[in-house]
């Protein structure tokens, strides 16, 4: 006996094929706006770049803090929530905007973000602390638990490095600190930092790139400076990158000649913008990333271990609990002797 397909039973299968090789691709089209770090973004040369700031996160507390609940420079307007896909979402992360103004292949130096007064808390008794006050007290606090401030450009994180005495110290891209206590334990805080990216051209399309790397040098230096009749802020004795249409970045020598910026008084947030052309392509962006450092070693939460742990014992022992209490109300109604109305009850409620 031969079966024979009729144009009915083709065009089934042709509606099948459609919707499979449509839901392939929006599956495809989803992955790209869902994993962090997927999307295909391009720019133009003079494009802004948007540089995004992340909750502060610690290895001591485990809980994360918004960037902004701290005084940093804060963006003109109103802060916005800045999530690129849904993955970012999900994950938990608090991205928002922020007031660094990168442009592709645009070189700056030290440019002024802005000042804050972090006021003078701990050189007298104080009843009443002023805003200033409060400020210094919030940033020492958050320093002393090791909370780190996390950047994002193009879905990348920073690979932050310190210079000292003693050499360059590479953080890793975990973060990276606010400041540091000296041997004195007096806090120093990080207010200019370089802010490093490599950028890869894409093939076949002239002057469009894409962002493979980013880096920071952070720097602590002590800005004196004076707000003119315009209200603008002037550097009175400026170092090397600060002077009039310098094209020197700023560097550990330049910082060291100034001095470190203590964690006290008004204080000046500048940064220089770098561009590097770079050979990595977009595919090959996160390699870098994959080699840690040392700092890059969390280790284990122990923590969060023992209060996991506490939870998956506390939901066993419950449900435990109502699955006993379950069982011997039926033992007993199975053993008990049933009378001839239970019966009938039981009759009538059996089924459907």
């Amino acid at each position: 006996m031969e079966w024979k397909i009729g144009p009915s039973q083709d065009r089934k299968n042709d509606t099948v094929t459609l919707a499979i090789a449509f839901i392939l691709l929006l599956t495809l089209q989803c992955c790209d706006g869902f994993f962090p770090g997927m999307g295909l973004n391009g720019f133009h040369e003079g494009e802004v770049v948007k540089l995004k700031v992340n909750a502060l996160t610690s290895m001591k507390t485990l809980l994360p803090v918004s960037y902004y609940k701290l005084p940093f420079c804060k963006p003109g307007g109103r802060i916005r929530n800045n999530h690129e896909n849904l993955g970012e979402f999900l994950s938990g992360d608090s991205i928002s905007n922020s007031p660094y103004v990168l442009k592709m292949k645009k070189n700056t130096r030290c440019q002024q973000l802005c000042t804050v007064s972090f006021g003078y808390p701990f050189m007298k008794k104080k009843t009443v602390l002023s805003d200033a006050d409060q400020n210094n007290r919030d940033v020492r606090r958050f320093m002393k638990k090791d909370y780190h401030i996390n950047w994002l450009i193009d879905n990348l994180p920073p690979i932050a490095r310190i210079q000292n005495e003693e050499g360059v110290e590479t953080l890793g891209s975990h973060g990276f600190p606010i400041g540091y206590f000296d041997e004195s334990d007096s806090p120093h805080i990080y207010n200019h930092v370089n802010i490093v990216v490599d950028y890869h051209e894409v093939e076949g399309l002239k002057n469009f790139f894409r962002v493979v790397k980013f880096s920071l040098d952070l720097l602590s230096i002590k800005h004196k400076f004076v707000k003119n009749a315009e209200g603008h802020t002037v550097i009175n004795t400026p170092i090397a990158s600060c002077a009039d249409r310098s094209k020197q970045r700023t560097n550990y020598e330049m910082a060291k000649l100034a001095g470190p910026q203590r964690l006290s008084g008004d204080v000046l947030f500048t940064y220089d913008v770098e561009w590097k052309e770079s050979d990595v392509s977009f595919a090959h962006r996160w390699d870098v990333y994959l080699h840690q450092t040392e700092r890059d070693s969390t280790g284990v939460h122990w923590k969060a271990v023992i209060n996991g742990f506490l939870i998956i014992m506390t939901l066993f022992f419950v449900i435990t609990e109502l699955l006993i209490r379950a069982l011997k109300k039926d033992f007993a109604r199975y053993n008990s002797v049933a009378t001839e109305g239970e019966i009938e009850e039981a009759k009538e409620e059996t089924g459907w």
